[in-house]
């Protein structure tokens, strides 16, 4: 009789990829499944969720992905953990590998915001499981401050938190028309547009005509933003995904890895490290690493065999103290 190996348990959240059920990474064949692939070869079992709203198979998702939002995120990835194990018992004797019941959690982008809360929750809604280790590169930890930024200089946040505010609407049922927040007027009409350009394309475009914040966002919205003033609900929907000061509860003490970019338009870092401290004061154990010169995406991928390593030390039970400050940029290439 063949000896069963038990492996440890990764989950691991993918970057944005899109709306809908065609943008899903389990939709795009071994494109969609490289990352999986990659890290069942460092000897992980692997669970790669697709997110709320992006079903890649079976039935259509009913509605848009809500797009960083906490629970409905955080919730569906760990329900693709259960279906591991529920597999993996189900499957006994044909499997020669079984999944360890600790796990590591691993997110790019949107999947580093998905890591953090998956984390948070992941206690109460996996019982009996331990989270060994987080990383979380180049995420988003506080929605309103990277709206607040995105309202204020017009680029690749602006359009970012002007999708999570079209989903987040969508998401709790549309207690306000979108107008209320996004400019409606000719000739772009975005707070119109928008919905139907994310349902339509995994690479969505904004009209031509919305070049700035004025032509994007209602002056409702920026002032509150700016001015640190409640618009609801679009400040409630911000809020929720916000990590410092949740009331959703932390369970699990795993170590945290988190990586920013130094020259990252679209997650950008000041609000991460900002949150750093906070969190630390909350029982966080964070190592920070800020990569020199780079963009959202580079900075993922340079400190990518970093972040692997990382992980690995703790599914293989390796403590760390993260030192709980946001560090200097360095060479992440270097690591």
């Amino acid at each position: 009789m063949t000896a069963v190996l038990i492996a440890p348990t990764m989950l691991w959240m993918h970057g944005t990829t899109g709306f809908t059920d065609e943008c899903a990474p389990s939709a795009l064949g071994v494109e969609g499944a490289l990352f999986n692939i990659v890290f069942s070869g460092h000897g992980f079992v692997v669970a790669a969720p697709d997110y709320l709203g992006m079903n890649g198979f079976g039935a259509p998702a009913e509605a848009l992905h809500p797009y960083i939002v906490a629970e409905p995120t955080a919730v569906a990835s760990l329900d693709a953990v259960r279906a591991l194990y529920r597999f993996s018992a189900e499957e006994a004797n044909r499997l020669t590998s079984q999944p360890s019941a600790d796990l590591v959690m691993w997110g790019v982008s949107e999947g580093g915001f998905a890591a953090l809360w998956a984390d948070r929750y992941g206690e109460a809604y996996l019982p009996g499981h331990r989270i060994n280790g987080v990383v979380a590169a180049v995420p988003a930890t506080d929605p309103t401050h990277l709206a607040k930024l995105g309202v204020t200089t017009y680029g690749d946040t602006s359009l970012a938190m002007a999708a999570s505010l079209a989903t987040q609407n969508l998401w709790y049922g549309e207690p306000a028309p979108l107008s209320d927040a996004l400019n409606d007027d000719a000739p772009g009409y975005p707070a119109t547009s928008l919905l139907t350009e994310l349902g339509a394309s995994c690479s969505p475009d904004v009209p031509e005509q919305v070049v700035s914040v004025e032509t994007l966002f209602q002056p409702a919205l920026v002032d509150a933003l700016v001015n640190d003033t409640s618009f609801e609900p679009w400040s409630c929907y911000l809020s929720q995904g916000a990590l410092v000061g949740s009331a959703i509860p932390r369970g699990s003490n795993a170590p945290v890895l988190i990586v920013t970019s130094e020259l990252d338009d679209l997650a950008q870092a000041a609000p991460v490290h900002d949150d750093i401290a906070p969190l630390c004061a909350e029982g966080y154990n964070i190592e920070h690493i800020q990569c020199a010169g780079a963009s959202h995406v580079s900075g993922a991928v340079d400190s990518l065999p970093y972040q692997l390593e990382w992980l690995k030390a703790r599914a293989n039970g390796d403590e760390i103290t993260g030192s709980c400050v946001a560090e200097a940029p360095r060479d992440c290439l270097s690591l």
